[in-house]
């Protein structure tokens, strides 16, 4: 899995000698992103996203490759479906995204295995202790709310990576953070923040106007309790979709280790989808 390393060693730039007056404005970088993948109007007028790939993930057993796709209705509906394991008719699928403020988190089995499958998953998201006793309302609620965070989380992210834009479904405030230098060129930096304690960073070329990386820490979990995780995104293999040049290629690392890559073969702007993909789970 290759990465894009030369932004890695990131240097901000910005000081005395670029005043706050003079810094660009983070609309205006926005803008220009916009510019640079078809054009603001172009943008604004993306009412849905769908794309379909594969997703290789890093393990202790080697790289594991599964099909995955995604389905956005702005401003406020995401979902994305990815094999867990299996294949055919055997594939188990994970369904994971939002609709307003309802959780969509399913997982689709073939019935010989559905149940097995229900049980495992439920005591994987269940506290510590909880694995053997029905969870209490309150337990089921905070589960809930921790999902349906970081559903929105991601979409903000990938709205943001792909399109340079904020929507209602889980709305951000930028700054500009000044700039980052490498061996690849200099970046602007544009700071992202949201509800929940969100914020992330969004490295845009100073030359072609188009996203590089996105940069953010998340809190240790399991043996990792305790301390902060570096997590990056880079974009590349952009290609024209009905006239918006888009990602089609995300990498992903984990305190500086490649442990994703999507790639996505298909993406469609504006198609019908089917409202039953943005059921909300009961």
């Amino acid at each position: 899995m290759k990465q894009r390393t030369g932004v890695l060693a990131v240097m901000i730039v910005m000081g005395a000698a670029m005043a706050a007056s003079q810094a660009p404005d983070a609309q205006k970088v926005l803008a220009d992103m916009q510019a640079a993948i078809g054009g603001v109007d172009q943008v604004a007028a993306v009412k849905t996203l769908t794309a379909r790939g594969v997703i290789k993930r890093v393990t202790a057993r080697g790289t594991i490759e599964n099909e995955t796709e995604l389905a956005m209705q702005l401003p406020d509906k995401y979902v994305t479906r990815t094999v867990l394991t299996g294949t055919g008719s055997m594939a188990v699928f994970r369904n994971a995204g939002f609709n307003g403020d309802g959780l969509i988190s399913q997982t689709d089995a073939p019935p010989n295995l559905a149940q097995g499958m229900r049980a495992r998953l439920g005591s994987d998201r269940a506290p510590a202790g909880a694995a053997a006793r029905e969870l209490s309302p309150e337990e089921q609620a905070a589960i809930t709310e921790r999902q349906l965070l970081a559903a929105k989380r991601d979409f903000a992210r990938l709205a943001l990576g792909m399109l340079g834009a904020s929507y209602e479904g889980f709305p951000l405030q930028f700054t500009y953070g000044g700039e980052a230098e490498s061996g690849d060129g200099v970046a602007h930096i544009i700071e992202a923040k949201g509800a929940g304690g969100f914020s992330a960073q969004l490295f845009v070329d100073t030359r072609t106007h188009l996203p590089l990386m996105m940069m953010w820490s998340d809190p240790g979990a399991g043996p990792n309790a305790g301390r902060t995780i570096e997590r990056r995104i880079f974009y590349s293999d952009f290609k024209k979709v009905d006239g918006l040049n888009l990602p089609h290629t995300f990498r992903l690392s984990v305190d500086g280790n490649p442990t994703q890559e999507t790639m996505y073969s298909e993406i469609q702007v504006n198609p019908e989808i089917d409202v039953k993909k943005f059921e909300v789970s009961k």
